[in-house]
């Protein structure tokens, strides 16, 4: 609901443009908007609101038609961009390509004098911080994330890694299993075990394939979760500008000695970690796992074949080693 709100205020925003006849307003006084998704590469579930539903919403409790199409290739949008013939509304990567031409130019609309002067209720609700850290390299509102992460939560939540990637577990296992501390590695190893003798149909633990392992960096994706779990970065910078991998951090060893028990106590599995992408999302899909590494936002999907699954993010205390990354 949140996002549906933030979704009508924008489009209220964009909107109130046209209010004097110009582009998008139709002879009988309705406003039209044109909006384009480029998001290719990810499952249709997760690409907005494909089935139409958001827009049906706004065009009633705000009279403006909002006509949403989606890019078919990946270079659609960059040759948008460079015809100079944009939508009025666009969304695309935060780390793409057409981002980072259109966030610093003058092609998008910096809409913060509009929200100040017709919506200071959405100002106040977003809150200052927000807008602060959300700003364009020129140091403008020019863009609206999808999804935030607040400046003010980043003492608790930081060491979930970038992406806000953490894991997330069944909820009724875990109760099942009498909700035990699983605040060091060796706890939560202890409790894949117990997963494992108490469950044998539930695989402990659904690992994305090996080709989504990234140890150099911070990025939070599959196995490096444990990476960060152990206080281990991606890289280390010392004082004279010497670059060291984090394959040279002493606690990488212990890293590697506990995946390695992972793999011989059947917890990572040979198949999972051969895999693809794909293979990843049919496993999610079955629903026949307890824990793996997913994004926050995510959750809200749960396995097609079994929805009813309670899959949330762990009721456990972050492991230490996650918390000295971020002090």
């Amino acid at each position: 609901m949140k996002k549906l709100i933030v979704f009508i205020l924008i489009v209220l925003t964009v909107s109130s443009l046209f209010a004097g006849g110009q582009r998008g307003q139709q002879a009988d006084g309705t406003v039209t908007l044109s909006h384009f998704v480029s998001w290719i590469g990810v499952p249709d579930r997760y690409l907005f609101n494909i089935d139409g539903r958001v827009q049906r919403i706004v065009e009633e409790r705000t009279g403006v038609r909002v006509n949403t199409t989606f890019a078919t290739a990946a270079e659609e949008a960059t040759l948008m961009i460079a015809s100079g013939d944009i939508p009025d509304l666009i969304t695309v990567g935060y780390e793409s390509a057409p981002y980072h031409v259109l966030a610093p130019s003058n092609m998008v609309l910096d809409f913060m004098p509009i929200v100040r002067r017709n919506h200071m209720d959405f100002y106040n609700y977003m809150g200052e911080g927000f807008w602060n850290f959300y700003r364009s390299p020129n140091g403008v509102n020019n863009f609206f994330p999808n999804w935030a992460f607040y400046p003010n939560a980043a003492s608790k939540y930081a060491a979930i890694g970038v992406w806000n990637l953490t894991l997330i577990q069944r909820i009724d296992i875990f109760e099942a299993l009498g909700q035990p501390d699983l605040s060091t590695p060796d706890r939560l190893m202890n409790h894949f075990l117990d997963v494992q003798s108490r469950f044998p149909n539930i695989k402990p633990f659904l690992s994305r394939p090996s080709s989504s392992q990234r140890f150099w960096n911070n990025a939070g994706v599959g196995l490096d979760f444990f990476k960060m779990m152990f206080g281990i970065e991606g890289y280390y910078t010392d004082r004279d500008g010497t670059i060291r991998g984090a394959y040279q951090d002493p606690r990488f060893v212990n890293l590697m000695v506990y995946l390695n028990r992972m793999f011989r106590e059947g917890i990572l599995t040979r198949e999972d970690l051969a895999g693809t992408n794909e293979n990843f999302l049919a496993s999610y899909d079955r629903g026949d796992f307890y824990m793996t590494v997913h994004g926050v936002a995510e959750v809200r999907y749960p396995p097609t074949a079994r929805p009813n699954l309670p899959y949330r993010q762990p009721r456990c205390s972050i492991p230490h080693g996650a918390l000295n990354r971020i002090t």
